[in-house]
């Protein structure tokens, strides 16, 4: 209970296993081939070639992700632009039918003064009759 807390005791090992002394050093070259057996890091004789893939792959998977955003942005930009263009092709055929609107309007307003007109003179003749 005396020993503070982080150190351990030795404890006693058997005479099939090697007592390994960790210092920093053995730590290290542990690491080196644990993370080469992964593939993390490279081997010195193969450290630059290595490298490099890890580099490229890195930017390839980062230029991936811009090309996809890209292509989203694309896609959404292409979609808002043939939505647009639909849009200002409506309004233009409804643009150039208004004058035929107004026509048809005309029309109709005359027609009604005819019906008028017409249902007035009746009248008029209606009540002449009864005179």
């Amino acid at each position: 209970m005396s020993q503070p807390i982080g150190i351990l005791k030795e404890k006693k090992t058997n005479k099939k296993t090697k007592n390994i002394s960790w210092n920093e050093s053995n730590l290290q070259t542990l690491e080196k081939v644990y993370l080469e057996k992964i593939g993390l890091t490279p081997s010195p004789k193969k450290n630059l070639k290595k490298n490099l893939k890890n580099k490229n792959q890195t930017t390839n998977l980062e230029l991936f992700d811009e090309e996809f955003i890209k292509q989203k942005e694309n896609t959404h930009r292409k979609e808002f632009l043939e939505k647009r263009n639909q849009y200002q092709k409506r309004q233009k055929e409804m643009i150039s039918q208004i004058p035929l609107v107004i026509e048809g309007i005309e029309e109709t307003i005359k027609s009604q003064e005819e019906v008028n007109e017409n249902e007035n003179e009746n009248e008029n003749e209606n009540e002449n009759e009864k005179d």
